[in-house]
């Protein structure tokens, strides 16, 4: 009889550790984001190349395997690119259609203007934490699927959405905090860095171009019990 008592105590306790670690959270987020590129085939980046604003903000999923380790997923609308600044060209310039920059051979006329890269974001990433409190640090690592919607220049007409591939994948590491107010609500703050790992050129051959960006992602979460 005691053992089974013991059996018994036993099974309970595993049923409610495994009922606090196994949750699912759903929410949303909405990240501002500081944009630039890299250029491939050790090629520099254009000196009229500045740093552009854009954002990240749609709906997430996330399922708590362990207390130290969740995979989030989702799905975001998310505003990319890099800024050109045109206040040293002028008419008679020539426009690479790929990197989206106009070669100098005339007076001073433009301004800063967008190079705009708008992508559906699908993410995997892993979360994994340091703590079990209502403050939780967290390391995120992971892949963002990025689904080719539009692309051009701000003000203008220009399109270079005929050189750029439908799919683009990015990696991901964040650190960021999730503030648990309830056992329903969580509010997570999570400065993020994100880095194409292949070209968004269709033909890049030993070039290429590799956006990435630095933001900070806030979201609010819904914790669902199981």
């Amino acid at each position: 009889m005691k053992h089974l008592i013991i059996i018994f105590l036993a099974f309970i306790s595993f049923f409610s550790y495994s009922q606090e670690t196994k949750r699912h959270l759903i929410g949303a987020g909405f990240s501002p984001e500081a944009c630039y590129r890299t250029m491939g085939g050790g090629e520099p980046v254009p000196n009229i190349d500045v740093f552009a604003f854009g954002f990240t903000a749609g709906f997430t999923y996330q399922y708590n395997i362990k207390w130290w380790v969740a995979i989030e997923t989702g799905v975001f609308y998310s505003d990319k690119g890099s800024g050109v600044d045109f206040s040293g060209l002028g008419f008679g310039d020539q426009i690479d259609p790929r990197r989206g920059f106009i070669y100098n051979t005339g007076d001073n006329i433009y301004n800063k203007q967008k190079l705009n890269l708008v992508y559906l974001e699908i993410p995997v990433k892993f979360n994994f934490y340091f703590s079990k409190s209502k403050v939780k640090p967290f390391l995120g690592i992971g892949f963002l699927n990025n689904v080719f919607l539009m692309g051009g220049r701000n003000y203008t007409s220009y399109d270079r959405s005929s050189w750029l591939s439908p799919y683009n994948l990015q990696g991901i590491v964040s650190m960021g905090i999730d503030f648990d107010f309830s056992k329903s609500i969580t509010m997570r703050i999570e400065p993020q860095f994100k880095h194409s790992i292949i070209s968004i050129w269709k033909d890049s051959g030993n070039n290429g171009e590799y956006p990435y960006s630095i933001g900070c992602m806030v979201g609010l979460y819904y914790r669902l019990e199981k």
